[in-house]
């Protein structure tokens, strides 16, 4: 137990006030810059030309979006 807290007390105190300040100076952006996920599917089929590549692969943009 301590006896005289004045010294820790006061210790607490500055890194509290520090900490605050620290904190309100911390940069925030309401809409910050967010580079996407992105991904590349590369498909072949060989002997194939590029119809019969295009008609064997089918891509459902809508359902590949995840909000």
């Amino acid at each position: 137990m301590i006896r005289r807290p004045l010294m820790t007390t006061l210790i607490m105190v500055g890194v509290l006030i520090f900490g605050l300040m620290s904190y309100r100076l911390l940069p925030v952006s309401d809409l910050p810059n967010v580079d996407y996920p992105t991904i590349q599917v590369s498909a072949s089929l060989p002997g194939a030309n590029k119809p019969q590549n295009d008609g064997c692969i089918r891509c459902n943009t809508s359902r590949a979006a995840v909000f």
